[in-house]
């Protein structure tokens, strides 16, 4: 809890420019309780995070928009202490 009546929710941002990819893993993920988020490119996932803070990304490495290594250590200074993000090329 953080201190309200409404119980912390776990964030997923699902990054993959194959559309359907992404929005089926983040309506999947909705279903069973997460606060989900999906874009389709880098650059605006950068974009996205920065406001959505989400407590775990699942990143398509081979998404267009800048490079991979690039993208990788932009989200990784964007994450506030104590937030993790996971990295993993999706289907």
């Amino acid at each position: 809890m953080n201190g309200t009546a409404e119980p912390d929710v776990f964030r997923v941002l699902v990054v993959d420019d194959n559309r359907d990819v992404a929005d089926s893993t983040a309506l999947l993920l909705k279903t069973v309780g997460f606060e989900v988020r999906a874009c389709y490119d880098g650059q605006a996932a950068l974009e996205l995070a920065s406001d959505f803070r989400p407590s775990v990304c699942l990143v398509d490495l081979n998404t267009p928009g800048m490079a991979d290594d690039e993208f990788a250590l932009r989200l990784r200074e964007m994450a506030p202490s104590g937030r993790y993000f996971w990295s993993h090329s999706l289907p």
